[in-house]
């Protein structure tokens, strides 16, 4: 009986053993709570926001209360999104950190964008000038988020015409000609793309290259004489006479009111790369992210790119890190049917710097790279200032016009 007993004692403290044992690799090894959940605030419009805009980390199962502060002159608070509650005072709400949470602070400025009156996005009008012809496509106005992490509130509150690609060489050189017989007055003849010869006539395979060597003042004046060749109200003035010396475009007065043409402003540069429109084509851009009932191409990308991992496809929409600029016809287009907006040339716009002389370009050129540290061909980078009286050969402009 006595063995009897040993033996039963013996089993009933391995079994115990075993089953804490058991326990112990369970809580080794089994599923644990999560300890810290990460909470992203994201803001449409201008204001201020606590926590700030970003991701930031919380302990499970904290209260964060929101705070929303209407900091900028005519942007008023609207609503939280994401929240659980909302409290007393509006601009503020609450979320408990039981999972990852994304919320978001809506601002507005009380204006209203009526993205399409009449056109639709992408819809082409051509024009010809001294016998040469080059097409325009529609941009309607619209709400994005700009820079290289797509965090930047901008609206664009009017629909424009911005040109299909960068003004080539033999658009140039014809306008330039009849508007050198009719008093304007330019600081230099540009050229066809980064190896061609100044002034020279256009030849069959410099005519489609991209103009170059074209400083700011000179743009002004061209798309003024443009303007009047097509019959269209110039849109650059000086005490309300059109400006036609380049030497006197240094701060033009812009008639908000004319139909000619013009530099685009950074904001509708950036619109016109990003835009995809209410829903992505097929195939289309694999991180596209949708905003005010809008996708956008992010603005890491190249425009007009699916994606950001395949050579071939950068090689499709842009031409970079060559040693010569390309035909502007030579790249595919993006949504809007615009070609060219990464790569080939920087584009001259009509958006300034701090400094009297800075005017910015955008959209990177031929002598870029396609690298993390030099990020210039993707649309999200705010651009280089350069000066508004010097040409440079990677350098070109592209028409905008307000829509009728």
């Amino acid at each position: 009986m006595k063995g009897r007993r040993w033996k039963t004692a013996w089993w009933i403290i391995i079994l115990a053993l075993a089953l804490g044992a058991l326990l112990l690799w369970s809580g080794c090894n089994g599923p644990k709570p999560q300890a810290t959940y990460s909470l992203t605030v994201q803001q449409d419009g201008l204001g201020t926001v606590n926590p700030a805009v970003g991701t930031h980390s919380y302990t499970r199962d904290t209260v964060v209360t929101l705070e929303a502060s209407e900091t900028e002159a005519g942007w008023t608070f609207q609503a939280w999104e994401g929240v659980d509650s909302v409290l007393t005072d509006p601009k503020q709400a609450q979320v408990v950190m039981d999972r990852n949470r994304t919320v978001k602070a809506v601002f507005s400025d009380g204006t209203t964008v009526d993205p399409t009156p009449g056109n639709q996005p992408g819809d082409s009008v051509s024009h010809t000038a001294q016998g040469v012809s080059f097409n325009m496509h529609y941009a309607p106005a619209a709400r994005y988020q700009g820079g290289l992490d797509d965090t930047e509130p901008v609206i664009v509150e009017n629909p424009f015409w911005m040109g299909e690609t960068a003004v080539d060489y033999e658009l140039w050189y014809a306008v330039r000609v009849w508007a050198g017989h009719n008093g304007y007055l330019f600081s230099g003849p540009g050229q066809a793309g980064s190896d061609g010869v100044l002034g020279a006539v256009p030849a069959a395979l410099t005519k489609d290259q991209p103009a170059t060597n074209v400083t700011w003042r000179d743009a002004i004046v061209w798309c003024n004489a443009l303007s009047t060749i097509l019959g269209l109200e110039p849109v650059y003035e000086r005490h309300a006479v059109e400006i036609k010396d380049h030497l006197a475009a240094d701060w033009p007065e812009i008639n908000t009111s004319s139909n000619g043409f013009r530099l685009p402003t950074t904001r509708e540069w950036e619109l016109a790369a990003r835009y995809i429109g209410p829903s992505v084509p097929d195939p289309g851009c694999e991180a596209a992210y949708m905003y005010h009932d809008l996708y956008w191409t992010p603005g890491y990308y190249l425009s007009g790119a699916h994606n950001t991992w395949s050579t071939s496809e950068q090689r499709r929409v842009a031409t970079y890190g060559v040693t010569k600029t390309d035909s502007v016809m030579a790249r595919a287009a993006n949504v809007l049917g615009l070609r060219g907006m990464s790569g080939n040339v920087w584009e001259w716009t009509l958006t300034t710097g701090t400094e009297s002389w800075q005017r910015f370009v955008r959209g990177g050129a031929f002598n870029s790279t396609w690298l993390w540290n030099d990020p210039a061909l993707r649309i999200g980078h705010p651009g280089e200032s350069r000066h508004r009286a010097v040409g440079f050969t990677d350098t070109g402009f592209r028409l905008a016009r307000n829509a009728d």
